[in-house]
């Protein structure tokens, strides 16, 4: 009799149970990919932004939508760029990037404008001869190339430009032999806006130089810049390591440092300030550190007429520098 044939096995039962279920636990996992996934879609995840990015879009819309991803990647993709350097910072305003444009050219590297601005632009980088790159953005491109920087308005530009300036000993230099300078040194003081405040009055006082610390220090940012509406490319701010060496090279030249603070020995009206001299301001929210105070020739401290208010470091420095010019040989 003949043999009958085998027929073949169909994948059922548990080993094409198991193959489905495999199928169907990657098939669930990608909508939950961001927080549940396993070590190989994390990897997929960092290797490939654009997927990132579109992935949070389905879920949030439900659809695709290619031109709106396409702009906001753009946007934010060079502003992360820009972060991971680690060197340059954006600002925006038209009097701060202008002034940057100006009289800090050579450290401007790109300029990003909306199309109103464009032929203001193009004429003044003329006039100053920068050479920065400029590019047209939209309204939306401009707000994202900012937006992680807390900024109150751009006006339509949007400079990439690096803050280092030049060092302490290059700076000192350049004022070191006059007859007459002022130095302003803030000592702690964090608040970028606080120290844009100061840069603006140093600037309308004719201030050489600002001096803050390495460390627990504001500095160049967006924030300083808009705040200083331009002047914060017209007066030379350095870091330094150590405030108390910087003071003892001042004196050693001839000037007299005058520390103010709210506990000061003299009357800020009293001081009669020498030709060369270095004023130099607490943080926020404390005085002068010890061998700050240590320092200073004179300790003044500005009259009020009522104990339970006070003035804020910027007004404060503004005042100070007020009397400077007006009781200064």
């Amino acid at each position: 009799a003949a043999r009958p044939t085998r027929k073949a096995r169909q994948p059922t039962g548990p080993r094409g149970a198991r193959t489905e279920g495999r199928g169907q636990q990657r098939q669930h996992s990608k909508p939950h990919s961001k927080g549940h996934s396993n070590g190989r879609s994390n990897g997929r995840s960092q290797g490939n932004s654009r997927g990132d990015i579109r992935s949070a879009s389905q879920r949030h819309h439900g659809e695709h939508n290619e031109k709106p991803l396409a702009k906001v990647k753009t946007a934010r993709q060079s502003f992360k760029v820009d972060r991971a350097r680690g060197k340059n910072i954006m600002i925006c305003g038209w009097h701060a990037c202008e002034n940057a444009i100006r009289y800090e050219s050579e450290r401007c590297e790109r300029i990003f404008v909306t199309g109103r601005r464009l032929k203001a632009v193009q004429e003044l980088l003329g006039e100053s001869g920068c050479a920065a790159r400029l590019e047209t953005r939209s309204i939306e491109q401009i707000e994202n190339l900012v937006s992680n920087e807390g900024q109150i308005a751009h006006q339509g530009i949007v400079v990439e430009i690096s803050p280092e300036g030049a060092s302490w000993e290059d700076a000192f230099a350049g004022f070191q032999d006059k007859a007459k300078w002022t130095v302003l040194v803030c000592d702690g003081v964090e608040d970028p806006g606080n120290l844009g405040a100061i840069v603006r009055s140093a600037f309308g006082f004719g201030v050489n130089c600002v001096v803050v610390p390495e460390r627990s220090s504001a500095f160049k940012s967006a924030g300083s810049y808009k705040r200083a509406a331009g002047a914060m490319s017209r007066v030379e701010l350095v870091k330094v390591a150590n405030i108390k060496r910087v003071l003892d090279v001042m004196k050693e030249n001839g000037a007299w440092v005058y520390g103010l603070e709210a506990d000061g020995d003299i009357p800020l009206k009293s001081c009669n300030f020498s030709a060369r001299c270095a004023i130099v301001m607490g943080g926020e929210n404390r005085a002068l550190r010890r061998l700050t105070r240590e320092s200073c020739d004179q300790v003044l401290h500005l009259e009020m007429p009522s104990d339970d208010f006070s003035l804020n470091v910027a007004q404060c420095a503004s005042i100070a520098l007020y009397a400077r010019s007006v009781k200064s040989p």
